[in-house]
């Protein structure tokens, strides 16, 4: 089922999202194809699947180890950045509100020693209370 679509240049980046019985055909052509797998391994052949596709009939072969290797490395480096730059986006969130109203602060008296025109205009000028609570609930798990 398609959830989103999005326009970027000349790509489209659509967001889709996948019934239970589609899982359960991919698990069978899984199982199919390799046999009998642990859960870890099942998870990385899905993880294959998705990002290289399905091999044409007859051309199927088994990756080695290091091709393994290989992927999973480059899977785990992936999750490695996408950990760290959440760890970032935290760290943004936390001092957001302070940061905020310090640099409206400074915009105000800008504004008055140089004039309005000397200001410059960004995004996050016009973010409200609920938009910094959002960001800050999306990025800090504390109650």
């Amino acid at each position: 089922m398609i959830e989103g679509c999005t326009t970027v240049d000349d790509a489209v980046i659509l967001e889709i999202s996948f019934g239970r019985e589609f899982w359960k055909k991919v698990e069978a052509f899984i199982d199919e194809k390799l046999g009998s797998l642990t859960a870890r391994e099942k998870e990385e052949a899905v993880a294959m699947l998705v990002e290289h596709g399905a091999p044409k009939e007859g051309s199927y072969r088994v990756f080695s180890a290091v091709e393994r290797f290989a992927i999973s490395s480059e899977q785990s480096s992936l999750h490695f950045k996408q950990f760290d730059l959440y760890r970032h986006n935290r760290s943004v969130a936390v001092g957001l509100k302070a940061h905020l109203d310090s640099n409206r602060l400074l915009k105000k008296k800008l504004a008055e020693l140089k004039g309005v025109q000397a200001v410059p205009r960004d995004e996050w000028d016009s973010w409200d209370e609920k938009t910094v609570d959002e960001l800050y609930e999306r990025y800090v798990f504390a109650k």
